[in-house]
């Protein structure tokens, strides 16, 4: 009893060190976050009127197929659903055709080069004449020649005939394509204005024997040049 009594002031700090130890050793808890989403409100924008609609006539006559539909069915009649089923798949498809709507465009670019601009060969000029004293002029056979002008280009051309024979002495005769008398220098023969793709020539051709030539053989050579269409003639 006196042992009590000795030790009755220790029982509250001793209850006191026990309810802090206790205190002290339960404090580590879990916690938890409880987190409440709440769905916004649906809105709906305002429906356009018809003249408003600006995607062009598929959502109208998808709008009508859909009420043709609707109404059939509503009748409950086969007959008539069967007819707004064929009557909304014909609007439907109507709205949509089966090419697509967004176009594009392809270039194609192309280079060509200008093609072949050539003479062909004129023939030769063979005759031959007897000799009376007197100036003769002779017309043998025509010369003839082919242009051919793949150019691709809207200018014409020229063509040009010199001799290359140039005698020491005076030549016997006189050479004559298209009434031009031909020399030792280039010669205007044919003046092509308009172009052409392909030209067949046939150049009248005379000979004019002096009456002081001398028996014999004699021979001249001709150069034909075919060049595009210039202003002025060219000479040499």
């Amino acid at each position: 009893m006196t042992f009590l009594k000795r030790h009755m002031f220790k029982l509250p700090i001793i209850s006191g060190i026990f309810i802090l130890a206790t205190a002290l050793k339960g404090s580590a808890h879990q916690s938890e976050v409880l987190l409440v989403l709440h769905p916004a409100e649906i809105e709906l924008d305002q429906l356009p009127a018809l003249g408003d609609i600006t995607l062009g006539w598929q959502p109208l006559l998808c709008f009508i197929a859909a009420v043709c539909i609707v109404v059939c069915i509503s009748n409950k009649q086969r007959h008539q659903l069967e007819i707004g089923v064929v009557t909304a798949l014909m609007i439907v498809l109507s709205a949509y055709p089966l090419t697509a709507s967004v176009s594009d465009s392809t270039r194609i670019q192309a280079a060509t080069s200008p093609g072949e601009f050539s003479l062909s060969q004129p023939n030769d000029v063979p005759f031959e004449l007897t000799l009376n004293g007197n100036q003769q002029t002779v017309r043998p056979q025509a010369i003839t020649t082919t242009v051919t002008d793949y150019r691709g280009i809207k200018s014409g051309w020229q063509l040009l005939v010199k001799e290359l024979s140039i005698p020491t002495e005076r030549q016997p005769f006189q050479v004559t394509i298209n009434e031009q008398p031909i020399s030792h220098v280039n010669t205007l023969v044919y003046d092509q204005v308009r172009p052409t793709v392909k030209e067949v020539l046939t150049l009248v051709t005379s000979v004019t024997v002096f009456s002081e030539a001398s028996a014999g053989t004699y021979l001249t050579q001709l150069q034909w040049q075919l060049q595009p269409q210039v202003i002025t003639n060219i000479t040499e």
